[in-house]
């Protein structure tokens, strides 16, 4: 049963894999059926909604990637950049959200790019908060 576990995860993923290597292969009228599954639809209603859209789009275009792939890796950064803050009761159990995510793309693909490039903007902040708690600390022990 294992065996077979391990043969059926090795198929999918040499399949997702073929798809994504050829991606940039794929005609643009079959790439649009792709983006026309985007989470962030392109929607003139709102401002949000379209920049997250227009952002997942050309990160599409630059790094010949599926858009629904980056706009997971979007809202993983966004998990992450709320952290801890969101807490969800059932009566019961406190539970903070959570979104866990697996990119599974081959090596050169342009993962790591895409995701430095997602994740500078908490890169940013989190270098902004550092070095003031490093002012404030140096005020607090003198």
């Amino acid at each position: 049963m294992e065996k077979e576990n391990v043969a059926t995860a090795e198929a999918i993923t040499t399949e997702a894999s073929a798809k994504i290597n050829n991606y940039s292969e794929i005609p643009q009228e079959e790439r649009d059926f792709v983006h026309a599954g985007s989470i962030f639809q392109n929607d003139n209603d709102s401002i949000i909604a379209q920049k997250l859209w227009d952002f997942s789009q050309s990160c599409s275009d630059c790094y010949h990637l599926p858009q629904g792939m980056i706009e997971a890796v979007m809202i993983a950064v966004a998990s992450t950049a709320i952290g801890t803050k969101i807490h969800v009761t059932s009566g019961v159990h406190d539970t903070n959200v959570s979104t866990w995510m697996c990119l599974v793309a081959p090596s050169g693909a342009g993962k790591t790019p895409l995701l430095n490039e997602i994740m500078s903007p908490l890169k940013s902040i989190q270098a902004q908060r550092y070095e003031e708690f490093k002012v404030f600390f140096r005020i607090f022990a003198t």
